[in-house]
């Protein structure tokens, strides 16, 4: 070895040495746990701040607006208003069923209580501004029987696309029967259904998902995507299909409950009408990307329902909606979060 080599050689003999010392040295097993016990701990709470301060802003703009539209509070059917709740509650179902289902097909194993808990718990996140916050609440309330988080993640946005995109198609359909009075307002459900309904096609969908297939999540992504067949999206365009039509009944219930100086129609036109206004304005709201479509649902709701109903009722009715579906899933969470506990799968 030459003269001049050996000062570079001796500097690198150091480096790889002190390489090595500081891969060897390592903080106490205890020290770390603290550290991640905290950091979890202070990413729960920052999460349940913003979701917090998301609900205040949903109850708040929704007083604001009941304030505007004066209701005699002593008139109002209660009865109706608990049914609405019930009916709200049993149109998600069909949905956590479909997202349930999502995730076996793509071969994870999670049990249905725990994705039940799962699913309402990330209802709450709608109402942050955008709507990234249901993604993370879902897939961190199941992680722990899921192998992989991206394949929960996805499967939250595969479930969200296919309801969105049945309530735009059947919004689009019954605008046409049953709100024949509202022709701008139709061609809008229509455009809302072309464009939602189209990337749940099961090869289109796969290009939307994979936006870098030769990684290593993109290879597991592609593998898990490769079951999602027209077989597994018919079943989700049914259980949406359902969940709309409960979702639309369940406000039908709330109209019910609020006082009215005008006749309404019979029972299936009624019914019909606030199916496609209940579709149309959360399918809209969704796509905003408001917390909770605030402002863009109840605008949309009272336009529709305004010539049965009458300004003020038709308001009010938008109004009460958003309160007692809120209500609803904070109570669902509530009971979910405590009484499923938080479990591993076997697998």
């Amino acid at each position: 070895m030459s003269i001049a080599c050996q000062p570079f050689c001796s500097f690198t003999l150091a480096g790889r040495t002190r390489q090595r010392r500081f891969a060897n040295m390592s903080f106490p097993t205890e020290t770390k746990r603290l550290w991640l016990s905290r950091l979890i701990l202070f990413t729960k709470l920052v999460v349940l701040s913003l979701v917090g301060w998301g609900i205040y802003r949903s109850l708040a703009q929704a007083r604001q607006e009941l304030s505007q539209k004066p209701l005699d509070w002593e008139d109002i059917r209660w009865r109706w208003c608990l049914l609405a709740s019930v009916l709200y509650f049993l149109g998600l179902l069909p949905m956590a069923w479909y997202w349930w289902r999502l995730l076996w097909a793509m071969g994870e194993r999670p049990s249905w209580s725990t994705t039940l808990r799962a699913y309402f718990l990330g209802h709450l996140g709608k109402y942050v501004p955008g709507k990234a916050m249901v993604v993370v609440l879902r897939a961190g309330a199941i992680r722990g029987q899921t192998s992989n988080v991206w394949l929960a993640a996805t499967s939250v946005m595969i479930e969200t696309l296919t309801m969105m995109a049945v309530g735009g198609a059947l919004a689009a359909v019954l605008g046409v029967v049953a709100v024949a009075d509202r022709g701008p307002l139709t061609v809008l459900a229509v455009v809302l259904a072309v464009v939602t309904v189209i990337p749940t096609f099961p090869p289109i969908l796969r290009r939307l998902v994979l936006l870098r297939p030769r990684s290593e999540t993109g290879q597991k992504l592609s593998s898990a995507l490769a079951a999602i067949n027209w077989k597994i999206v018919g079943a989700g365009w049914c259980a949406a299909l359902l969940t709309w039509l409960l979702l639309g009944l369940s406000f039908y219930s709330i109209v019910q409950a609020l006082p009215s100086t005008t006749k309404q129609p019979p029972f299936t036109s009624l019914w019909l009408r606030s199916t496609a206004s209940t579709c149309l304005a959360v399918v809209a709201g969704f796509l905003s990307l408001l917390p909770g479509g605030v402002g863009v649902r109840e605008y949309l709701l009272d336009e529709w329902m305004t010539p049965v109903l009458g300004p003020v009722t038709a308001i009010a009715s938008a109004v009460a909606a958003r309160i007692i579906w809120l209500l609803t899933e904070l109570f669902i969470s509530s009971i979910l979060y405590i009484a499923v506990p938080i479990t591993r799968s076997d697998n």
